[in-house]
């Protein structure tokens, strides 16, 4: 057996001198009117920079503080951008710009709102926590309750006048009153009244027009956006995911014990389109599944790479007919995002495209998925891995001298 990486990269002590003396890359200015300039005059752009947050750690060693760097994804530089922190969470990502707006605040743990591309405030720092806009909707909270404003920082739901509340997706927002689960619609009124409390999700969100949902006997339905079930799910079916692509993956248990558990798919009207033959299986993305027959884990996303993983393990990749399309070569395999899917090959990281070809060559530690045509990946270091990002050709276009740490 082999241990994965951890997910979340640490800065270490030896990084902290060279941090302090860093004269990298742009310093940035502000205008009158709010938007964020280089030096030399040049307007920054927020949209191009990927923030990489990370941790500095005390004397002691133990992680106390959350720092951003910034990178320009075309030059590679380390931009210094002033007073603002930027999107939110752990590890490293592209910008996260939803609908021309981003998430912000002044510091850490700062009341935050909504900037620009240029790095203009759109929407106040006024909200305890945000989410990126979803269908011109954004989910916020203050003072523990949460609502919906729109992209003028108009409420749509106001605070506290549900229990709990989702983002939009697909013309819908879950709420939760007296302990069960309805609908919005975009203008904030009830399009299905609250009647479930059993979500598979921790919050509801439809997929493909159908949401999920279970019962008291371990029973999975899904429910259309008028609010009828659509799908009732024999009691054989152990587990089911969400729609993605017109495919929601299922565990048939055969004959309800458990003993024998396999995975296949089924269409959204119910029928089952793939035989239930794998042993583990992904979310179809960009029309492929990653299927395997012997792997017992299922890396539905990077962090799930944490999990230890046997070198005889077997994956490839399925079209939404079931047609085996890219062999079972390798010994994890992502999803596909950007044309390309992260796959281990020999215990290193790569990449393969749609045709199964290896376009950029098992040669990391560790990857991520593309987003917006840029992926952290770990490059092999005599200290340990240092943490960089690639375009879809496969150039190293940042390296951050960060090193990650193993599990």
């Amino acid at each position: 057996m082999t241990i994965l990486p951890r997910r979340w990269p640490r800065l270490t002590a030896w990084l902290l001198a060279g941090l302090m003396a860093l004269a990298l890359g742009a310093c940035t200015l502000e205008t009158k009117d709010g938007a964020k300039q280089e030096k030399g005059g040049k307007t920054l752009d927020l949209s191009r920079l990927i923030v990489f947050n990370t941790f500095i750690r005390n004397s002691s060693g133990r992680e106390n503080r959350q720092i951003q760097l910034f990178y320009d994804r075309e030059s590679g530089r380390h931009v210094t951008v002033s007073d603002l922190v930027l999107g939110f969470g752990n590890g490293a990502t592209a910008m996260q710009f939803s609908e021309g707006l981003a998430v912000a605040s002044r510091q850490e743990h700062g009341p935050c709102g909504y900037i620009d591309a240029v790095g203009r405030v759109v929407i106040p720092f006024q909200y305890d926590y945000a989410a990126p806009f979803s269908d011109g909707l954004a989910w916020v909270e203050v003072h523990g309750q949460e609502g919906i404003i729109d992209t003028a920082g108009r409420w749509i739901v106001p605070p506290g006048k549900y229990e709990k509340l989702g983002t939009f997706h697909e013309g819908r927002c879950a709420f939760l009153a007296h302990g069960l689960w309805g609908f919005l619609g975009r203008d904030g009124s009830v399009a299905v009244p609250p009647t479930w409390g059993r979500p598979v999700e921790s919050v509801p969100q439809y997929h493909n027009g159908l949401c999920l949902f279970g019962d008291d006997a371990g029973r999975h339905f899904f429910v259309d956006q008028a609010g009828h079930v659509k799908i009732a799910l024999p009691a054989r079916i152990m587990i089911a995911d969400s729609f993605a692509e017109g495919r929601a993956r299922i565990v048939d248990s055969f004959d309800g014990s458990g003993a024998k558990m396999l995975d296949g798919y089924i269409d959204t009207n119910g029928v089952v389109v793939i035989a239930p033959v794998y042993k583990s299986a992904g979310d179809f993305s960009e029309g492929l599944a990653q299927v395997s027959m012997n792997a017992e884990e299922l890396p539905e996303t990077a962090d799930r790479d944490l999990v230890a993983f046997d070198r005889n393990d077997r994956w490839g990749f399925i079209d939404t007919t079931g047609k085996v399309v890219i062999p079972f070569d390798f010994q994890r395999a992502g999803q596909f995002s950007g044309g390309v899917a992260r796959v281990l090959q020999d215990g290193h990281w790569g990449y393969v495209n749609k045709a199964g070809q290896l376009v950029i060559p098992p040669q990391f530690e560790w990857v991520g998925d593309f987003c917006d045509g840029i992926a952290e990946v770990w490059l092999k270091g005599a200290e340990g891995p240092e943490i960089a990002f690639i375009d879809l050709q496969g150039r190293v276009i940042v390296r951050t001298g960060v090193r990650g740490e193993m599990f």
